[in-house]
């Protein structure tokens, strides 16, 4: 579990494989205090990499359900889930003593796992970004200060073996059946479907009158993703994933616009945000 001077100073890391190993001398006790708005499970990876049941981790801050406290091993890899669905988040290992909040764990195994050498670490753990990063950062009302931007790459990526089921086949399905264009009731957009570089682009219909050089980008980006992704992952991300632009993205009942990309792991989360399910799977 090598790494730079930086992260030496970490007290975890992604484990090197998703099942446990023991160290003698690697007996840790920590403390994680969830503060991310919703309730969370941890479950420890035992010796044949089975999921032991979970320890669930109240979304009620402040209170002694919102704490995960517990003794374990340096080399004891923890998933951490959403309670309500199962939704891995993130695998780690807890290196020292330690106390620290679940944005700040989650957030750094983030930036860990952009850094990570495949070749040195072929069986690393994954980190999975978040479409819904912004609980981890909110901005105080009646504060006109943006909250402070990190220089972080918030990946979704397993190194050295990728599985075709990496992508849900069920969110994958979703967005092929929107064959030239689709319309979201609850966002009152209308996509049209454009296939650029092997990838279906759904763009909100305008946006190309609005921004004449956006498509010339989007060939351009396309293009840099195709010569830098290794053939495999980029057929992979071709079949099952798409791509969704906005010239502005507000959800009913939100007080502002959402800005930035994002990757939507299911149909659930834009489904749940009056979005649409196809949406599940892709990047936004």
């Amino acid at each position: 579990m090598g790494g730079t001077s930086q992260e030496e100073h970490r007290p975890f890391a992604l484990p090197a494989r998703r099942k446990s190993d023991y160290d003698p001398s690697g007996d840790v006790s920590v403390v994680v205090r969830n503060d991310l708005g919703f309730d969370v499970a941890f479950r420890w990876l035992d010796y044949e990499g089975v999921a032991k049941a979970p320890v669930t981790c109240s979304a009620e801050t402040g209170s002694a359900a919102a704490v995960f406290s517990q003794n374990t091993n340096s080399e004891h890899p923890w998933l951490v889930c959403r309670a309500a669905t199962g939704e891995e988040l993130a695998c780690v290992c807890f290196l020292r003593n330690c106390e620290l909040r679940l944005s700040t764990l989650l957030h750094d195994l983030a930036s860990l796992a952009g850094r990570e050498d495949s070749k040195a670490h072929p069986d690393k753990c994954w980190v999975k970004c978040w479409d819904w990063i912004s609980l981890l950062y909110p901005r105080s009302p009646g504060d006109g200060q943006r909250p402070r931007k990190r220089n972080l790459r918030h990946n979704a990526v397993r190194t050295g073996a990728l599985e075709n089921d990496s992508i849900s086949p069920a969110s994958a399905k979703c967005w092929q059946e929107c064959c030239e264009g689709v319309r979201c009731e609850g966002t009152g957009k209308t996509y049209s479907r454009h296939d650029i570089g092997g990838f279906a682009v759904f763009v909100e219909e305008g946006c190309f009158d609005l921004h004449p050089r956006l498509r010339n980008h989007i060939s351009q980006d396309i293009s840099e993703i195709c010569r830098l992704v290794p053939a495999r992952a980029l057929r992979l991300l071709q079949e099952k994933a798409a791509i969704w632009i906005n010239d502005v993205l507000q959800y009913p009942g939100a007080l502002r616009a959402t800005h930035g990309a994002c990757l939507h792991w299911c149909p659930a989360w834009p489904a749940s945000m009056g979005d649409l399910p196809a949406k599940g799977g892709c990047v936004e």
